[in-house]
């Protein structure tokens, strides 16, 4: 979470750049200056609303302890708010929840989705502790090429910091890459009240889009099914030297997908017919600076904002074109549904709707 802090909190805060409060010349400085504007506002507001009993990080805070605090608390506060599906749940409702519940804990072989096989409900023990963190770190989404982004080539990708927080360092590289499919994924408590804009990029509008496989038949008029992921079948790279000691890591290169305006446009609201790059996996040429992250260096079909797309869905079904171009739709990354009802569909969304600290 402090590094979190370390990337995020650089462009909301513009810290890095210099500003009138924040003149320093050294981006270290200015830092320092930062954060200690921040103990000194937090110690402000303590005296102001009469608080003497007040002590330590409780009165006065600098500005990473504050955001990990903030950060902290985002993640684990009990929510006030009352979850009616939770909390005021009629018999109708408590029965499809109850459904959805089981669906989500049972594997497919038992006649589930086995989505509680990575989001961890309460069915794990872990550390000697029920596990119910509902959090997946290996979850499979396609990439992106919108502009939505905000990961790849986006404001948190910065390759030449490659370390885990430094404090008064420049932030550290969060960003993603775009052979990296899978992604670190917030637990799933906060769907009954966030705003639906899920998934790594945020253009998932339902809990029935994140479910369904792209070529579902339950998908309603204007839904975009975003279980599935896309690779090439000829082309493989690695994506890392080593993990945690261990050998090179090569997998199928990734091939990365946008989403249309719901007018048919680009660069609107996410909400159209689903797109997938043909840029082939080719090296970059010249090759780009700071390829440490990518062992074998760039490929063209890594770039953003990409002209060169075909539809995912043509009538209903994977476009064929696809295959032409060596890029093969893995269905069902996230979760198996395919052999779902509609009726098991509501259930699940149900449940996830229902969940609360």
């Amino acid at each position: 979470m402090n590094s979190y802090a370390s990337s995020c909190n650089g462009e909301l805060v513009v810290a890095e750049r210099i500003t009138a409060l924040f003149p320093q010349a050294a981006l270290a400085d200015r830092l320092r200056a930062r954060d200690a504007f921040v103990r000194q506002k937090t110690a402000e507001n303590s005296t102001a609303i009469g608080r003497p009993e007040l002590s330590g990080d409780a009165f006065s805070m600098g500005f990473y302890d504050m955001a990990f605090a903030q950060i902290l608390w985002s993640q684990n506060e009990t929510r006030l708010l009352p979850n009616p599906l939770r909390q005021f749940a009629g018999d109708a409702d408590a029965a499809l929840v109850a459904r959805g519940k089981d669906l989500f804990t049972k594997e497919v072989q038992q006649g589930g989705s086995g989505c509680a096989s990575c989001h961890h409900n309460g069915n794990k023990i872990t550390n000697g502790q029920v596990d119910d963190t509902f959090q997946d770190f290996n979850i499979h989404e396609p990439g992106v090429v919108a502009e939505t982004t905000v990961s790849n080539e986006g404001p948190f990708t910065r390759l030449g910091n490659d370390y885990f927080f430094k404090a008064f360092d420049p932030p550290q590289d969060l960003g993603g890459r775009q052979n990296i499919s899978s992604r670190n994924t917030k637990h799933l408590r906060a769907f009954w009240d966030s705003v639906p804009r899920w998934l790594n990029h945020g253009l998932a509008h339902s809990i029935r889009e994140i479910l369904l496989a792209p070529d579902s038949p339950l998908l309603r008029p204007g839904e975009r099914g975003f279980n599935f992921r896309t690779v090439r079948d000829d082309a493989q790279r690695a994506t890392a030297h080593d993990f945690l000691g261990g050998k090179r890591i090569v997998l199928p290169v990734e091939v990365p997908i946008t989403a249309a305006d719901s007018s048919g446009a680009f660069a609107g609201d996410g909400k159209g017919p689903l797109f997938v790059s043909l840029d082939p996996p080719t090296p970059l040429e010249p090759a780009p600076a700071q390829t440490a992250a990518y062992p074998e260096g760039r490929l063209l079909v890594d770039r953003l904002g990409t002209a060169n797309l075909a539809p995912l869905i043509v009538g209903g079904q994977i476009n064929p074109e696809l295959a032409t171009h060596h890029v093969v739709v893995i269905k069902e990354t996230h979760g198996k549904t395919s052999q779902l009802s509609a009726a098991d569909i509501d259930a699940l969304s149900a449940y996830l709707k229902s969940l609360q600290k």
